[in-house]
């Protein structure tokens, strides 16, 4: 079995937002009244009082901007305490600005850190507010700042929510879907998307690629994905020439998947080499991911690291129905 990763994805489609927390917590309560979730890090009866972290989307007036610096100066004010000058930065490709402020709550006679972000998507806040006691504030920092600089929005319109995952996909590449492809074997893949990199001119405009499907297994579970695993790898050595295995890597994604990768490269014809990354992502019993990518092996010191980052950055949505 792969090793737990350090955080842990969360996602409702109540906020539409995707975060990753430390190992601990668990989400506590929603609202879709108000389109929010609560994650706290104590939810077992034997816990101390630990941290929460709010989630939330807001509806904006046509024509209303800064809302999200508008929003955390009425949170500074509200809590009445010591806050720094937000500082803005960039959320998943959003305007967005963090804040920290530090204050006195009476109902619970105790001091309080709440580290917060907002970032505003159209017409839509989004907000996500970090509480801890202030002695324990230190503890959470970093799990804080990581959570906030990596949030990501998912939208009606981003090309993965047909398919249910997220992933950082450069902001140059080009995308198009695809439909009923055939993929490997036990798994039928109905959908999926393709991404093309910008055209390289030392190489008559050539474009590496790389693709993330989805399909249904016909089977489940670490034993069955082990030797299904196994299985691709022969099939994989014996249907490319000139086939070199560089690296065999297993991890779990943040979502709790794991993730099992090939490193190859293999012959299209003499003298057109290409080096390729081929993943197997078991999501749950009726989803398994392949995230395909290939480079010419002349421009594969630049693309290979692209392609290694989109693999991790991948996040496994909820079905829609089960939100």
């Amino acid at each position: 079995m792969s090793a737990f990763p350090d955080r842990i994805h969360h996602f409702s489609w109540t906020t539409r937002v995707s975060i990753e927390l430390p190992i601990g917590f668990e989400e506590e309560s929603f609202d879709e009244d108000t389109s929010s979730v609560i994650y706290a890090d104590d939810l077992d009866e034997d816990d101390e009082p630990g941290a929460r972290v709010l989630v939330k989307a807001t509806g904006v007036a046509d024509g209303v901007e800064a809302a999200h610096l508008q929003m955390l100066e009425q949170s500074a004010q509200l809590a009445a305490g010591t806050a720094v000058t937000p500082e803005p930065l960039e959320i998943d490709g959003y305007p967005a600005a963090t804040q920290q402020v530090r204050y006195h709550q009476p109902e619970i006679e105790a001091d309080v850190v709440r580290t917060e972000c907002c970032a505003q998507v159209g017409n839509v806040l989004f907000s996500v507010v970090c509480l801890a006691f202030a002695e324990d504030a230190e503890h959470y920092a970093a799990a804080f700042e990581h959570a906030l600089r990596t949030l990501r929005f998912v939208l009606p319109d981003d090309p993965g929510v047909e398919l249910l995952v997220s992933a950082n996909i450069p902001d140059a590449w080009d995308a198009t879907r695809i439909d009923s492809v055939a993929t490997e074997e036990r798994v039928s893949t109905t959908i999926g998307m393709r991404y093309f990199a910008a055209p390289q001119p030392e190489l008559d405009g050539y474009r590496p690629t790389l693709s993330i499907t989805c399909g249904e297994p016909e089977g489940y579970g670490e034993e069955w994905f082990d030797r299904f695993c196994e299985g691709r790898l022969e099939n994989t050595r014996a249907q490319f020439d000139g086939f070199t295995l560089n690296r065999h890597d297993r991890f779990m994604l943040s979502s709790l998947c794991t993730a099992d990768v090939l490193w190859f490269e293999w012959d299209a014809e003499p003298g057109l080499r290409f080096t390729q990354m081929q993943a197997l992502i078991q999501a749950d019993r009726y989803r398994m991911y392949v995230v395909n990518a290939a480079t010419r092996v002349e421009c594969a010191d630049e693309f290979l690291p692209q392609f290694e980052s989109v693999l991790h950055s991948v996040r496994i949505l909820p079905p829609m129905m089960e939100a």
